[in-house]
């Protein structure tokens, strides 16, 4: 990705990305936890053959 939080092996913590974001890393965290669980619940529903609901 663009930041390199998700690269394999990670190329920017959890605190980098953060830093680049401007925002504190509970914010970051919170943000990123978001974003996977909408990315599972999405990817869940697709695989089971429904559209997300939202």
């Amino acid at each position: 990705m663009r930041y390199g939080y998700y690269d394999t092996p990670r190329r920017r913590t959890l605190s980098e990305l953060a830093v680049m974001l401007d925002v504190s890393p509970a914010a970051a965290s919170t943000m990123a936890h978001r974003a996977e669980e909408r990315i599972v619940k999405e990817f869940v529903q697709r695989a089971n053959g429904s559209l997300p609901s939202e």
